[in-house]
């Protein structure tokens, strides 16, 4: 039997398994109430998934003295942690007034750290801990103490399942006493002291359980999801070869839909020959290839000042009429520290210059968002009433599977909706969700292993089916 990874076992739980798992922790564990500080949002557009590297730059910086937490070694770590972190991406950050905020708030919350640190036990970080099948990898450890970094600005939602994860890792490792949830956007570190935790062992044999029962019916879950994309001809997201051409010359079996992204995710730079396009044009022409593009992750529809991220958004839709794609999907802006209705006027402006370059055969896909920070309409009927507001078959939607659960919604009610607009719907992100409903966590699950469960996907499947819908696994 292999292990499992602490995160992995509780995410794979029901509902009502994690909640029994929950009543085998002490008693009154108070949430910290301390005031959650603003996301640096310079430096989450700097990133192709910005809320997984900002936790992992934060990671790295608060091992730090909180003396040595500059501007400059944000930078440094940045660029170490993200390749695509360059010149452009420094200047932003160093330019933006939401990077010094975030760096006090790291700072005050290693000093914080520093409080707590026991003298003459060295750190770990990120070690490996194990028991039996379940494995552990804490952000940082010594003999008698366990921290895990939590950047969050989602407390409460997110509040039990912290818990759950650094509880599991002082029951993996024996000598531990002290658990510890650092937490940079409150400025906190919270602290329980297990030495009198009754259900430590307890706890540690579900985990047990639940890794083994996991790992009996993966195979299974795999070889189920399988047979459920052969039956309804479910693509995927491609890698994009240095030759555009190349890349769609590869596929092999022409009767699903692909996504692939035209450049870096991450990165502005955006240049096909002419060449290419013609010849990848010929190939789409030859083999009905259905090709649909997804923009950078970097484009932010709602910016405040800069164009960059529409004229960016725009070259994507002329490369991908020029080689005959089926649309570009971009997401829904973020307001950032803009009111949300200012944001969405900024979006509305963006999306109707963005459109003159699309056409009915290959429009602007707007994707349904997960609800993560300051996305905008994570309402459904905002979202569609917004879409449906231009009147204009040049903007059309992508529903995203795994989003639109993270969101609150049920998959097939939003897709229901959605179909009752004609012609609205156009693409299917067909993913299952590592997070719960309502999470607002845009993390995705290989079909049948998520939170939406294979029943789940299953039934989007054939609804989706049915109704003509291309559906791309992410």
């Amino acid at each position: 039997m292999s292990t499992l990874r602490v995160r992995q076992i509780i995410e794979g739980m029901d509902a009502v398994s994690r909640a029994n798992l929950k009543k085998l922790l002490p008693p009154k564990l108070k949430m910290p109430d301390a005031e959650t500080q603003r996301y640096p949002n310079a430096l989450l557009g700097c990133f192709p998934e910005p809320y997984s590297y900002l936790g992992i730059l934060a990671e790295h910086l608060l091992r730090l003295p909180s003396s040595s937490i500059t501007v400059d070694t944000l930078i440094a770590t940045a660029k170490s942690v993200c390749t695509e972190f360059g010149v452009e991406q420094e200047a932003k950050v160093r330019k933006s007034k939401t990077t010094e905020p975030f760096l006090e708030c790291l700072i005050a919350t290693r000093k914080e750290l520093e409080k707590v640190l026991v003298a003459g036990q060295p750190l770990e970080f990120e070690p490996t801990i194990t028991s039996g099948s379940v494995e552990g990898h804490p952000d940082m450890k010594n003999t008698s103490q366990i921290f895990e970094i939590k950047l969050t600005g989602m407390m409460k939602a997110n509040w039990t399942a912290f818990l759950l994860q650094v509880f599991a890792y002082g029951a993996i490792a024996t000598a531990t006493t002290d658990l510890y949830l650092v937490l940079p956007l409150q400025k906190t570190v919270w602290h329980a002291d297990i030495r009198g935790w009754k259900k430590r062992n307890e706890f540690l044999e579900a985990l047990t359980s639940w890794s083994t029962k996991q790992q009996t019916t993966g195979l299974e879950t795999a070889l189920m999801a399988m047979a459920l994309c052969a039956e309804h001809r479910i693509g995927c997201h491609v890698g994009k070869q240095k030759v555009l051409a190349t890349t769609l010359a590869g596929l092999g079996d022409y009767s699903r839909p692909y996504q692939l992204f035209l450049g870096g995710p991450q990165n502005s730079k955006l240049v096909i020959a002419d060449d290419d396009l013609a010849a990848s044009l010929g190939l789409v022409t030859k083999t009905r290839a259905k090709i649909y593009v997804h923009s950078q992750y970097i484009i932010n529809l709602c910016a405040p000042t800069d164009t960059w991220h529409t004229d960016l958004l725009i070259k994507n839709l002329q490369y991908t009429r020029a080689f005959g794609g089926l649309g570009v999907v971009v997401h829904v802006g973020k307001s950032t520290t803009q009111g949300v209705p200012e944001a969405l006027e900024k979006m509305r402006a963006a999306i109707g210059l963005a459109i003159e370059h699309a056409t009915v055969d290959c429009p602007l896909l707007l994707e349904t968002p997960a609800g993560q920070g300051t996305e905008t309409l994570k309402d459904m009927n905002e979202f569609l009433n917004f879409v449906d507001s231009f009147k204009d078959q040049r903007l059309r939607v992508c529903l995203d599977t795994c989003h639109v659960f993270a969101c609150g919604h049920k998959p097939l009610e939003y897709i229901s909706a959605a179909l009752a607009r004609p012609a609205l719907l156009k693409l299917i992100h067909f993913n299952d969700s590592l997070g719960g409903c309502g999470s607002c966590v845009d993390r995705h699950a290989s079909i049948g292993a998520g939170n939406i469960g294979m029943e789940g996907m299953r039934a989007i499947a054939e609804t989706c089916s049915a109704a003509g819908l291309p559906m791309i696994i992410e």
